[in-house]
């Protein structure tokens, strides 16, 4: 017969066993509490990778979506929503392209659409904006001044998630399928003068200025109309690291030497492939899941849980985030 453990033995291996147990269930139960104040969808082993992948900020680069990312989904305005709230522009272009996101938007974000079948049709929308924009008489001041005066929202904890980048020396590149010269006017518009927003690095689109001069009360000497797009045409489903390396160039090279994790932050599928060639070994994505309306929001999740480690639902802040790069950052 095998011989039992003595009483006590038993008793106190039970004990170190429960204590154990309540011990996990505590932690669980304070976790919930953690991503529920927080509006995120996080599994336990997830956050746990997290806060370990993201402690240093010397291993750290952070590469952020703009449209629906550090911009909300609430204000309803992206790059060239703001372009086409310039009130300068005709009714008709205004119409024509509120036609051309009414067709193509629910395409973006159809999750049961394949990739590939929505690259041709995205490229056939912004060629079809931008042919339309070419027609207007736009320039440089008028887009700085439709910039400011536009409903264009920076999302809650961005300042904050900037100012951390400028403090601990964590490179912060913008990665955005709408328009540079829009993103610039509105960091410059709407973050503190102290912090140095024209030095954070910018990929996406241009507007290149180079048409006959308009005279208007935004320019009285005349300022030169829109004549054409920065190529390769970037949308929200060609977004690679290949883009970025190849776009910045030798600043890429300085910003991530060094570097061994890229924090990833955007709102559509497409956007999980940001960091897709950069070559640097560790990416943490957390993703915006922005929709509002629950069945919506269920029907999606499962395909941006597989594609992020994290979501901030419903158009939330960026307190999750600053959270992590804070609590233990070094």
């Amino acid at each position: 017969n095998k011989m039992l453990a003595p009483p006590s033995i038993m008793r106190r291996s039970l004990a170190v066993g429960l204590g154990a147990g309540c011990a996990t269930f505590l932690l669980l139960q304070l976790y919930a509490r953690q991503m529920r104040r927080f509006g995120v969808v996080c599994s336990p082993l997830r956050y746990v990778l997290l806060r370990w992948r993201l402690r240093k900020h010397s291993d750290l680069i952070i590469i952020a979506d703009f449209d629906r990312t550090i911009t909300t989904a609430a204000c309803g305005c992206s790059c060239h929503g703001v372009v086409e709230s310039c009130k300068e522009l005709s009714e008709s272009y205004r119409e024509a392209t509120k036609s051309l996101f009414e067709h193509y938007y629910p395409i973006e974000t159809n999750v049961a659409m394949p990739r590939e079948e929505k690259i041709p049709l995205m490229q056939q929308w912004y060629h079809q904006a931008h042919t339309l924009l070419l027609q207007e008489p736009l320039t440089e001041p008028l887009l700085a001044k439709a910039s400011i005066e536009s409903a264009a929202t920076l999302r809650p904890g961005f300042e904050a998630l900037v100012t951390m980048a400028v403090n601990k020396q964590v490179p912060l590149v913008i990665y955005s399928a709408g328009l540079a010269n829009v993103v610039r006017d509105l960091l410059r518009s709407r973050l503190p003068s102290h912090l140095p927003v024209d030095e954070l690095p910018v990929v996406s689109n241009s507007i290149h200025f180079e048409g006959p001069p308009i005279v208007a009360a935004t320019s009285p000497a005349g300022a030169p109309r829109a004549s054409s797009f920065s190529e390769p045409l970037l949308h929200m489903f060609n977004k690679n690291g290949h883009t970025v390396r190849e776009r910045l160039g030798g600043l890429w090279d300085q910003l991530s030497e060094g570097r061994r994790t890229v924090l990833l932050l955007g709102d559509s599928l497409g956007d999980a492939a940001m960091a897709d060639g950069l070559n640097i070994p560790v990416v943490c994505r957390i993703g915006f899941l922005n929709d509002t309306d629950f069945q919506r929001q269920a029907q999606r999740l499962p395909h941006y849980t597989a594609a992020f480690d994290a979501l901030v639902l419903g158009d939330g802040p960026m307190d999750f985030i600053n959270h992590l790069l804070t609590s233990n950052g070094s």
